[in-house]
């Protein structure tokens, strides 16, 4: 074996002992989270990776350093083992591997560290080069074989080179509660008569299983699949089939398209659309290049050829050859001269868990100085890990999340002491990161862009749209937390989703900004929660609560966001289980206080933009509970819809007969700049918002809610706006 640099620091090793740590049950949101806690200054082997060293004549072979970084990885493992720390240095190159760390609960530091995070690149993909085909001149579209088999498609065989007895075309599924509905169109011209089809199918993720017939003699061209179990929240239950024909001399065709789905919970959202599921991606303009849109059908390939576009035939199940991928790009372009990259990376014995870095059960664990992009599913996977740093990463390009923390696996019951520090996600499928049974956290001067890209791509292809659960930063299970200096911009979903049994998290100096459907989402919560110092700026909701409890909203600025600065969704009371305890709580949106925040809008959106959206009816729990003082609120053009009580728009004077709050709180511009450099809004110095100190409040009456419920009565219920 290499030998390894012994870094001499005469520091006794002091790491968390964290493998067999019980949460605490109970959690404080003024109890600060440490994160990770980590000594670096451990005496520790050092490793060395350079793909680029040339040994010199002579020199013995075990000096020189790994060529890549799996193979580091495994030498690393062999000192863990005995306890022995371990720091990987990585020379800056491009690494086209998807690297495995198997920690085994091995409690001994490892820190994997490139010279330099821009530099230091670990990618999913890989050049598609020479043997592409102009297949379409006139659009300039081109051609290339493709072997992955990743299912979910539907071929048009107008574009396959198939041959012998023709297979039939066009099979698409329909996911149903309980059920899949299968339907197809029979072989094309020239084919023989068809008798009938056979139907077959396969359990995704049934490692050895073959296609089993299911359906025989089959008249119809269509067919409904009964006998499996439904996908749930829990668990995923789905399927592959694909259909063959039978002629009138018994002889079967060649497979069609094979078509991935799956019966859905009835309660559930249901089957995500064909481009959200799939996990092909491409670039144009090598490594680092724009992304290409992923697109339903060929003919589609041209509505994005001014900034390029490709569709993937995955082929047919017995001949991987048939394969195909085509890529529209814009006027004069080739993809010689533009050089086209495709994700393609599978971590061994993992398909449908792929990531740059792929690592398990790993205490006390060091990244930095790395960029992770153009995995087939995620950039860094973590699966029950504890006591861990990431710093200066850069995730860029992957199918799924940037970055995955959870615990998958169960190996540990949760994710813990986790730091996150000055990571950069941009144009991920999915999330930017997401996180899931995670205690005592810190997230500092992290950004998240451009995330959810799938659901956006399906979208612009005049699909509705698909709210599922990413955004560009995502926690779920997530308890004793702190985000501070987060920037959360031009995201396709919510900028910072709390989804779900979230505890004692302070949200703090972050600003987000033009995100779509909302800046900050809350939904099954139970809190508490500070919000304090942000801003919200420009985004379809600004803050967005959906069962969501025990809320300090504090010091914020809420600027010129397009639907509402604040809304709370009309929803029924959520059943709410803490992993920590298995107890179930019921949780609705109550329990807030707003104060010393502001309110604006320059917008000019009649019937659409307003300050505050909330339900009419919600006074036993929302009104009762809330307190709201010392806000200033501002709409330059429409100040008699300042507050939307469903269909019903008042002023803040009939806000403040409505609810008995902000009685304090003042109706004025608040006078914003805002600074370029920090692209954060600052009041001048003139603003009515220095003068808060002064400002008194109003009286009201004593049955001033029933002489509001007088004045305005309750929206007919078929005006009311339906759940985002």
């Amino acid at each position: 074996m290499r030998r390894a640099l012994t870094l001499s620091l005469s520091v006794s090793l002091s790491l968390l002992s964290l493998a067999n740590a019980s949460p605490p049950s109970e959690v404080d949101v003024n109890t600060p989270p440490t994160g990770a806690s980590i000594d670096e200054s451990v005496e520790q082997i050092y490793l060395r990776v350079d793909p680029t060293y040339i040994l010199p004549e002579g020199a013995d072979p075990t000096d020189a350093p790994f060529k890549t970084i799996q193979d580091a990885v495994n030498a690393a493992m062999q000192y863990l083992e005995r306890d022995i720390p371990v720091r990987i240095g990585i020379t800056p190159s491009i690494y086209r591997e998807s690297i495995t760390i198997p920690g085994n609960s091995l409690g001994a530091l490892l820190v994997i560290e490139g010279d330099s995070a821009l530099y230091t690149i670990i990618t999913g993909s890989e050049p598609l080069t020479s043997h592409w085909s102009l297949v379409d001149k006139e659009k300039n579209i081109w051609r290339h074989s493709w072997t992955h088999d990743w299912g979910d498609f539907t071929l048009d065989q107008s574009w396959s080179s198939s041959q012998g007895p023709l297979a039939p075309q066009r099979l698409v599924s329909q996911s149903r509660a309980h059920s899949v509905a299968l339907s197809w169109e029979p072989p094309g011209e020239g084919s023989d008569p068809t008798a009938c089809y056979r139907i077959y199918r396969q359990r995704v993720g049934r490692t050895g299983q073959d296609y089993e017939l299911v359906a025989d003699e089959v008249r119809e061209t269509t067919w409904e699949d009964t006998d499996l179990e439904p996908s749930t929240a829990f668990e995923n239950n789905s399927y592959t089939y694909y259909v063959t024909a039978i002629n009138k001399w018994g002889k079967e065709s060649r497979p069609s398209g094979i078509v991935n789905s799956r019966a859905r919970d009835p309660e559930g959202v249901g089957y995500p659309p064909y481009i959200v599921r799939r996990r092909e991606r491409l670039f144009a303009g090598g490594l680092l290049g724009a992304p290409l849109v992923m697109v339903e059908k060929p003919e589609n390939l041209a509505i994005f050829g001014e900034i390029g576009s490709f569709y993937v035939s995955d082929g047919y199940l017995r001949d991987r050859s048939d394969g195909y991928v085509l890529v529209c790009l814009p006027e004069g372009e080739t993809p010689d001269d533009t050089v086209i990259e495709a994700s393609t990376n599978l971590n061994p014995g993992r398909k449908n868990a792929s990531a740059c870095l792929y690592i398990v059960d790993k205490p006390n664990l060091v990244l930095r100085n790395l960029s992770l992009v153009n995995s087939v599913q995620n950039g860094l996977h973590l699966d029950s890990c504890r006591n861990v740093l990431i710093e200066d990463v850069y995730v860029s390009g992957n199918g799924g999340s940037g970055i995955d923390i959870n615990v998958q696996r169960k190996l540990q019951p949760v994710s813990e002491a986790v730091t996150l520090r000055r990571v950069h996600t941009r144009g991920n499928g999915g999330s930017g990161i997401s996180a899931s049974r995670l205690l005592n956290f810190r997230i500092e001067d992290c950004a998240v862009n451009g995330s959810n890209q799938r659901s956006f791509w399906n979208e612009q292809q005049n699909n509705p749209p698909y709210l599922w659960n990413r955004a560009g930063l995502l926690l779920s299970n997530a308890h004793r937390g702190l985000i501070s200096h987060l920037e959360a911009s031009v995201n396709f979903a919510p900028g910072l989703w709390l989804d779900y049994n979230n505890r004692g998290i302070r949200i703090v100096d972050s600003l987000f900004e033009d995100n779509w459907p909302g800046g900050l989402k809350l939904s099954a919560s139970q809190g508490p929660f500070v919000i304090r110092g942000n801003q919200f700026v420009r985004n379809g909701v600004g803050l967005i609560l959906a069962n969501a409890r025990n809320g300090l909203l504090e010091d914020n600025i809420f600027a010129d966001n397009l639907e509402a600065q604040i809304e709370v969704l009309r929803l029924p009371a959520r059943p709410v289980v803490d992993w920590t305890d298995q107890a179930e709580e019921t949780v609705r949106t109550e329990n807030w206080t707003w104060r010393d925040n502001i309110f604006s809008t320059q917008l000019v959106q009649p019937d659409i933009t307003c300050l505050i959206k909330v339900p009419y009816a919600e006074w036993p729990d929302f009104y009762n509970t809330l307190k709201s003082s010392r806000n200033l609120w501002w709409m330059a053009f429409e100040p008699d819809q300042a507050a939307q009580l469903d269909a019903l728009q008042i002023n803040l004077s009939g806000w403040q007969m409505a609810t008995g709050q902000d009685l304090d709180s003042r109706f004025a511009d608040p006078k914003l700049t805002r600074n370029k450099d920090t692209r954060r809004y600052e009041p001048e110095p003139d603003s009515p918002v220095h003068d808060r100190a002064n400002w008194t409040a109003i009286e009201l009456p004593e049955d001033h809610r029933e002489q509001f419920e007088a004045a305005h009565p309750q929206p007919h219920p078929d005006t009311l706006d339906s759940d985002k």
